[in-house]
């Protein structure tokens, strides 16, 4: 979340931080940022929470294990980071063979009917998903549908992300939100979103002509120093 007037910006708020052990290698194998989400939501121990993750990482998980109990950088806040990890949780997808396979594979499977949201908490500007996590393993692997899952992660992430934007536009004096970023090339996170902040009356604005994530990042910077040496 970021307040921006013209060139001028500040950092609002994120989702909380957790360890992304093994750098970029977490972005590709979801196994690793799974783990560490579940650390964060339990703390010690955690590995008897999800033995199915731990298992599948053979030899390789008590050094992972360790890394993320260290709280090694690097951290993440990514919402990418966050769709891998449920993703794999459920069993859905722990591999992202390309950039985004996880999260889409996760948002495919939700169940559309399903309104339940599960709870992440706010404060400060800082959407902290422990609680939902907790959730979704405990429902898991009490035999919840991962339809059913998947759907309650993302109205529950919406509402979070609503109530962390109304917030900080309150606090910034803005009606007019952006939303743009990787994680609003989900639909359906997009949608939710959208119909959330529109009931409470805030003036929103989305990537049409330029796309949302890594590729729109050029044009940001160029008008950023543009801006700058005026």
């Amino acid at each position: 979340f970021l307040i921006v007037e013209g060139e001028k910006f500040q950092r609002a708020g994120h989702i909380r931080t957790v360890p992304q052990p093994g750098g970029d290698i977490a972005a590709k194998d979801a196994q690793r940022i799974a783990l560490s989400w579940a650390f964060t939501a339990y703390g010690s121990g955690f590995e008897k929470q999800i033995p199915q993750v731990v298992d599948s990482l053979g030899e390789k998980a008590g050094a992972i294990c360790e890394m993320i109990a260290q709280n090694r950088p690097p951290l993440t806040s990514s919402a990418g980071r966050l769709f891998d990890a449920v993703a794999c949780l459920l069993g859905i997808c722990c591999d992202n063979s390309f950039e985004g396979e996880c999260p889409q594979k996760l948002t495919a499977t939700a169940d559309l009917k399903e309104k339940g949201a599960y709870p992440f908490e706010t404060a400060d500007g800082i959407v902290d998903p422990s609680p939902a996590i907790r959730s979704i393993i405990e429902e898991n692997s009490a035999g919840v549908p991962v339809g059913i899952i998947s759907a309650r992660f993302h109205n529950g992430l919406a509402k979070a992300v609503i109530a962390t934007s109304a917030e900080i536009a309150e606090r910034a004096g803005t009606s007019s939100v952006l939303l743009t970023g990787g994680v609003f090339q989900n639909p359906l996170f997009l949608e939710l979103v959208v119909r959330g902040l529109r009931e409470i009356g805030l003036s929103l604005h989305w990537n049409s002509a330029v796309p949302p994530g890594d590729s729109g990042v050029a044009l940001g910077q160029a008008l950023y120093g543009i801006m700058k040496t005026r």
